[in-house]
């Protein structure tokens, strides 16, 4: 533990003598939205819409890390995958979502070119708190290489396909936390 400490020590020294600042950031959801398939009342999936603060956007910002942090759980299977993938298309504005509106594809369109990494839910676990690495994905909406329209949490197919699982997801706790440096 003591190791650790007298890195970050270090690392603080070291940021403090190029000028940089390292900041963290807790946001929380400005819209959170659940759809269901209307055949499989398994397959729920969880849009979430993080609206990113201007200070990221500044010159000389550089995002170090940013974690998706949400509890969630699964039920009558031993474990499951959750993918979390960028959605393609706008959503947070609308008025009123579905499994079929507005999307193109049925059950949203996303992107699984660049994901956030899936995590494995135990059912032996209980709820738990899930963290998932975004990093690449916040830099890629900051840049303006991907539009922001937030994300799209997905079941696995395949465990829902193979087994009986069901997953259930905390919206309260769904939370970005992003650590950058200015």
């Amino acid at each position: 533990m003591r190791r650790y400490s007298v890195f970050i020590l270090m690392v603080s020294i070291a940021l403090g003598a190029v000028g940089l600042q390292a900041k963290e950031l807790v946001i929380t959801p400005a819209k959170v939205e659940t759809i269901g398939s209307p055949t499989d009342s398994r397959d729920s999936r969880v849009l979430v819409y993080f609206e990113l603060p201007k200070e990221l956007y500044a010159e000389k910002v550089t995002i170090d890390n940013a974690l998706l942090v949400f509890e969630a759980r699964i039920m009558d299977a031993e474990f499951g995958l959750i993918h979390l993938f960028p959605a393609t298309r706008a959503w947070q504005a609308e008025a009123s979502i579905s499994w079929d509106s507005p999307w193109e594809k049925a059950g949203g369109d996303f992107t699984d070119r660049i994901a956030g990494k899936c995590v494995t839910l135990k059912a032996a676990d209980g709820e738990k708190e899930m963290i998932s690495d975004l990093t690449f994905v916040v830099m890629d909406w900051i840049s303006g290489r991907l539009a922001n329209n937030g994300l799209i949490l997905v079941p696995s197919q395949t465990d829902l396909a193979e087994s009986s699982a069901a997953f259930s997801f905390d919206k309260e706790s769904l939370r970005l936390e992003i650590e950058y440096t200015k």
